[in-house]
């Protein structure tokens, strides 16, 4: 059970860290944190659900590889 404890702890590290990088200035971060994102979301969508407002904010970014 341990185990499963610390997937889901890091888990919740590696998402908030591409929640930080997504809202980020730089716009190469911002890309590569939206394509961690949504492979997430392709393994388990509920894994993204906490990043729900994130990933909307992102829509409005300029570049289309964030908002993809």
């Amino acid at each position: 059970m341990a185990d499963t404890f610390d997937e889901s702890e890091a888990i919740v590290q590696v998402r908030r860290a591409c929640v930080e990088r997504l809202g980020g200035t730089n716009r190469r971060e911002r890309q590569e944190a939206a394509h961690s994102l949504a492979q997430m979301a392709k393994n388990d969508p509920a894994l993204v659900l906490p990043a729900a407002g994130a990933l909307v904010d992102a829509l409005s970014c300029p570049e289309a590889l964030t908002r993809w």
